[in-house]
C-alpha cells in the first residue's frame, strides 16, 4: 500500500494560547513541531509544511520550527493583538489542493472552526484531513468533517488546569485586574494597551512578568470579553492610532466584581 504524502500547516497562535489558557505545563514551539512531525510520520511520510504566527515577537519560536522541518510564515498581529493567521494559512492550504497532486493528506493544526469550508474543499479534491489541536477548544465541525481529531493535549501529556486547580473560579482570577483597570478609567481618559502593559500590570495580577506573558494576558482579557479594545488617533502622532482598553462593564464577571459601577462611566 502506498504512503500517504503529507503536509501539515499550523496556525502557531491558536495552539499556543489554547495551550497557555487550558494548561499548567509550558510548551514551546520545537514541542508542538516534533510532535506534529511524528504524528505525520506515524500517518505516512511527511513532506513539511508551515507554522503561522508573529514572529517579530517570538523569533525563537520561528528558528525552533525551522529547525524541525517547517517553514515559519511570519503574520504579523494587529495592533491590538490580534491574530490574522487564518486568511494566509487558509490561501496556502487551498494552493496545496489545488497545485500539489503528490500530496494527498493534509494535517490541520487549529481547533477554528473558520477552516472548516478549507476542510470541505480538500474533500471535493480527494484530500484526507486530520486535525491535530487542542481537543478541549476544537470545534465541533471539525470533528465532524475531518477524518479524525487528534488531541494535541494527549501527545504532549498535559495536565488540564481545571483538573489540578478545581477552587480557582474566573471571579477571583480576574479580581484585582478588574479593580486596577476600573482605577485607571476613572482617573485618566483613555488607557492605552502600551501603558497598561508596560507600566500598570505586575505578577501580583497574575499576568505574568514577560511581555509577551503580559500581551497574553491581554489576549485573554479581550477574548473572554472582561475588556473592550478600541483604536483611537493618537493625540500625541497625528496621522497615527493607539489602542485604548476599557472594562466590558456589561460582563458578567465584572459585574460580580463591581457590583456598584452604575454611576461610574462606561
Amino acid at each position: 500500500m502506498q504512503q500517504q504524502k503529507i503536509m501539515a500547516f499550523i496556525d502557531y497562535e491558536n495552539l499556543r494560547q489554547s495551550i497557555s489558557k487550558n494548561f499548567l505545563e509550558k510548551v514551546n514551539a520545537g514541542q508542538i513541531a516534533r510532535t506534529i512531525r511524528a504524528l505525520a510520520e506515524e500517518l505516512g511520510e511527511f513532506r513539511g509544511g508551515a507554522f503561522f504566527g508573529d514572529w517579530s515577537r517570538r523569533p525563537i519560536d520561528a528558528r525552533e520550527i525551522e529547525e524541525n522541518g517547517f517553514r515559519a510564515e511570519n503574520v504579523l498581529m494587529t495592533r491590538s493583538g490580534k491574530d490574522r493567521s487564518d486568511v494566509p494559512m487558509a490561501l496556502e492550504i487551498h494552493d496545496v489542493i489545488r497545485q500539489r497532486e503528490d500530496i494527498d493528506t493534509l494535517i490541520l493544526g487549529s481547533g477554528d472552526a473558520g477552516f472548516a469550508e478549507v476542510i470541505r474543499r480538500a474533500i471535493e479534491h480527494g484530500k484526507h484531513i486530520y486535525v491535530c489541536a487542542i481537543g478541549l477548544s476544537a470545534a465541533r465541525e471539525l470533528f465532524s468533517l475531518s477524518e479524525r481529531v487528534f488531541p494535541l493535549e494527549t501527545r504532549l501529556g498535559l495536565t488540564p488546569k481545571t483538573a489540578a486547580m478545581p477552587l480557582i473560579l474566573p471571579l477571583e482570577e480576574w479580581r484585582l485586574f478588574v479593580l486596577r483597570l476600573n482605577s485607571l478609567e476613572k482617573k485618566l481618559p483613555y488607557v492605552v494597551r502600551n501603558y497598561l502593559r508596560d507600566t500598570i500590570l505586575d505578577p501580583s495580577l497574575g499576568c505574568g512578568e514577560t511581555m509577551d506573558e503580559k500581551d497574553a494576558f491581554l489576549n485573554k482579557a479581550l477574548d473572554e470579553g472582561i475588556m473592550l479594545q478600541d483604536e483611537m488617533p493618537n493625540p500625541k502622532l497625528p496621522g497615527k492610532v493607539i489602542a485604548a482598553c476599557h472594562l466590558n462593564r456589561e460582563n458578567d464577571i465584572v459585574k460580580q466584581i463591581l457590583p456598584k459601577i452604575r454611576g461610574d462611566k462606561t
